[in-house]
């Protein structure tokens, strides 16, 4: 049976502030190949590293992350609401994102926290070829559209549809969409859509020679082990098998 890809989700966000450099570190040092973190853009068009569309969870700031500039959320503290050992930490930027998975030999999985900006589309396929990062990226998302926008403007980025919910033919609508890999939550996956996803990726018009099923969601450390137990007996069947932990 193939080793599963470890995905550290939001970094190793149970041991560090999620979405911060210290938890990249640790996701590292815990022998994970692949990061998942998410982009949300400033009023001036910089991409940043934070979950929530509002500053106050994971930062000392108040308000919209798009209504600051750059500037104005690096001054915030993203580090003190987790445990004052991580006093300081910032919010990182796509650069250092890029340059940290340089630096390790990682692979970032880029979670686009959709919003309707003009030009962020662009914007983001600009700053990963600027500073080279589209070769260890994967884009991701739950929505279509900001898909297909971006595979409009770079039919060759890599990238993954997600979703939760069991309303619609997801595999066909990947190939659709020219993603290269599938990412369902977790308790989404069975044996049909494995191999639906396999059998289909010969047709992808985009020359994909195959998709990652990715099992999406281990968001929590105690319900981990279980989760991992209940999607193990999958592994046999999945030629590409992810778990975000």
């Amino acid at each position: 049976m193939r080793k599963p890809w470890v995905i550290a989700h939001r970094g190793a966000s149970g041991h560090a502030p999620e979405n911060t450099m210290a938890a990249f570190e640790r996701a590292v040092a815990l022998g994970a190949g692949f990061i998942e973190t998410d982009l949300h853009l400033t009023r001036d068009a910089r991409f940043v590293a934070i979950h929530d569309p509002t500053l106050e969870r994971t930062t000392n700031g108040k308000g919209l992350v798009k209504d600051f500039t750059l500037a104005e959320i690096r001054k915030l503290d993203a580090g003190m609401w987790f445990d004052r050992e991580f006093m300081g930490q910032k919010v990182p930027t796509l650069e250092e994102i890029v340059e940290f998975a340089e630096k390790h030999d990682v692979i970032f999985y880029l979670e686009l926290k959709y919003e309707a900006a003009w030009g962020m589309h662009h914007s983001l396929i600009g700053a990963l070829r600027k500073s080279g990062g589209a070769q260890r990226s994967i884009i991701i998302s739950f929505s279509d559209s900001a898909l297909t926008a971006l595979r409009q403007v770079d039919p060759s980025a890599m990238m993954g549809l997600l979703f939760d919910e069991a309303n619609q033919d997801y595999a066909k609508t990947g190939i659709e969409l020219g993603v290269r890999q599938l990412c369902p939550r977790y308790s989404l996956v069975t044996p049909e859509m494995v191999e639906k996803a396999h059998g289909l990726a010969p047709t992808d018009p985009y020359g994909m020679l195959h998709y990652g099923l990715g099992l999406h969601a281990v968001q929590r450390h105690a319900e981990a082990a279980t989760q991992f137990r209940a999607c193990a007996p999958l592994l046999a069947l999945a030629r590409d098998a992810q778990f975000l932990l």
